[in-house]
């Protein structure tokens, strides 16, 4: 979901947006690349990886791993 805002400065101006910067590319995933269940993140849907990446950037695939293998039954 995308949406916007506009922010009104004192005297009822709109202020000047900021620039907003690009999440950074996912770089190769470093030792183990899958969970336990042999799942990786480039296996997700889109809006998942999108979400990874802009959170953890280029630790996106472990941080994935490391949360799926927390969610599956020992």
């Amino acid at each position: 979901m995308v949406g916007s805002f506009v922010v009104v400065g004192m005297g009822g101006q709109a202020a000047p947006a900021a620039p907003v910067a690009a999440a950074p590319a996912a770089a190769p995933a470093t030792g183990s690349s899958v969970a336990r269940d042999g799942q990786s993140l480039a296996g997700q849907p889109a809006a998942t990886q999108a979400m990874f990446r802009a959170v953890w950037g280029d630790r996106a695939a472990q941080e994935w791993i490391q949360e799926h293998n927390a969610a599956l039954p020992r």
